[in-house]
């Protein structure tokens, strides 16, 4: 029989059937689909039988259960690093997660000292060494790390030095996090010489970026911030920019986009939606409602040779037609150290005594309850997302949003999920203008083609030395089973 759960996408006189696990897609014209015994023998007779048949005895749940088990989306694998080197910031932006979190929990904000970071880092080090040799990350956080800008050299000083005698069991990545107001050239200078990458936060234009990203005393922070990522290029560095896609933002997608491709010219930009806040909402956070405007920015972004990559993580599984199992690198991939060295899961959670405390090594997060929970989390696994066009694409997003949005972590990011759904019913429309499939359906039906899926990259290419990619691609693996 035909998969039972395929997606049904009108399009004029057209219907798109698309397979959500295996991204297949096929294009009829209604009178066939309204013929299903005539539509069930094109399928067969045609090399993608395979695709889209399946036994009339098929079952769904059996179906799940062996992708789950063919990609052993329940281990705890931990190849990143997210260190807070300090949550002291010298802006005041009015949607930050880590700031506004700790107000929540009336923590104080502070350097990490000296002591505490290396011990973090040879923790880490350690359990790379028991793990077999891959590519690790460490992300150096805040806060604004730059504040602590003497012990955040010596962090990533020793990184390198041990990733030299091999005590990282192979290649680091090391990727700082700055509003890059207090770069200088020298500090560039260092950043170049030890490879570090650097993502400067700039929210489109100034008038975009000044909205919600202030100084402490509330002054204006575009042009420094700017300047900033300015030198790091000037001195050769790897620097890309990470955007929040406020309300601002969203009433000037073109302006934003144009900005960025003709002023700022980084290779790549992050398009952040908002990650919830506990205990308060953002102001003027209307983000449900955005989506077709989210989508509109890559539509330009595509067109400028621009990658963005939050969109590109749901666009790439749909061109590669690999399966999204999981977003968030919290879900048994990342582990999280504060500013006081204890070890925790997610930087939403920072502060809070249920999710950051102090363990002996970092080997203990295996049999840790919590981390043995968020690893579980996949929408393959969520009731709510089994059946959704995106289940293949989305990965269910950000575990803290879905906590403080549904009061569950196996339940979807409600923002990731509807942005997903947005852009599965964008790709069937883009496939079926750009390739000019109305054309092709003499016959009353037409399969897209691989080659055909690529249009949705527009002038983007497949690789980009850009950070964070092995990270972005972790959990995209073959659904098919």
């Amino acid at each position: 029989m035909l998969y039972p759960y395929a997606y049904r996408y009108k399009l004029g006189d057209f219907v798109v059937l698309f397979h959500p696990i295996n991204m297949a897609t096929l294009y009829v014209k209604k009178e066939l689909l309204n013929n299903e015994k005539k539509l069930y023998d094109v399928i067969k007779k045609s090399p993608h039988a395979e695709e889209w048949l399946v036994p009339d005895d098929f079952s769904y749940d059996e179906y799940i259960e062996k992708i789950i088990k063919k990609n052993d989306t329940q281990a705890i694998d931990i190849k990143t690093l997210k260190m807070f080197t300090t949550t002291k910031c010298n802006l005041d932006c009015a949607y930050c997660l880590i700031e506004k979190n700790l107000e929540n929990r009336d923590v104080d904000h502070h350097n990490l000292g000296l002591e505490d970071g290396i011990n973090v880092l040879s923790s880490f080090s350690k359990l790379a060494m028991q793990q077999r040799t891959s590519k690790k990350t460490i992300m150096l956080y805040g806060g604004e790390p730059l504040i602590n800008k003497d012990n955040l050299f010596r962090f990533i000083e020793y990184i390198r030095e041990n990733e030299r005698k091999g005590l990282f069991n192979g290649e680091v990545e090391i990727v700082l996090e700055s509003n890059g107001t207090l770069v200088t050239e020298s500090v560039a200078q260092f950043l170049k010489k030890h490879g570090v990458f650097v993502i400067v936060s700039i929210d489109g234009t100034p008038r975009v970026h000044n909205r919600y990203r202030k100084k402490k005393d509330k002054s204006n922070s575009y042009e420094e911030a700017r300047k900033g990522f300015e030198i790091l290029i000037s001195e050769g560095c790897t620097a890309v920019v990470s955007s929040v896609f406020t309300d601002e933002y969203a009433h000037n997608v073109e302006e934003c986009i144009e900005h960025m491709t003709e002023e700022i010219k980084p290779k790549s930009i992050g398009l952040n939606l908002f990650h919830v806040l506990e205990n308060q909402r953002i102001e003027n956070d209307n983000t449900e409602q955005y989506y077709e405007r989210y989508i509109q920015s890559f539509e330009l972004a595509r067109q400028k040779g621009l990658y963005i990559e939050h969109i590109m993580r749901r666009i790439r599984p749909l061109v590669t037609r690999k399966v999204r199992i999981k977003d968030c690198g919290a879900c048994g991939n990342r582990i999280v150290s504060d500013v006081d060295g204890n070890i925790g899961i997610c930087e939403g959670m920072v502060g809070n005594a249920e999710y950051f405390f102090k363990r002996n090594n970092f080997n203990e997060v295996k049999d840790d309850p919590v981390f043995l929970a968020w690893s579980k989390r996949t929408p393959l696994t969520i009731d709510y997302c089994r059946k959704c066009p995106a289940i293949g694409i989305c990965g269910a997003g950000c575990v803290n949003n879905a906590l403080l949005q549904n009061g569950d972590i196996y339940s979807p990011d409600n923002y990731i999920c509807g942005s997903s759904k947005a852009f599965v019913d964008w790709a069937l429309k883009m496939w079926f203008v750009e390739n000019n499939i109305a054309e092709k359906m003499e016959s009353g039906f037409h399969f897209l083609s691989y080659e055909e899926r690529q249009s949705l990259r527009g002038t983007l290419g497949e690789e980009f030395d850009i950070p964070l990619q092995t990270m972005s691609k972790q959990y995209e693996s073959e659904g098919e089973v």
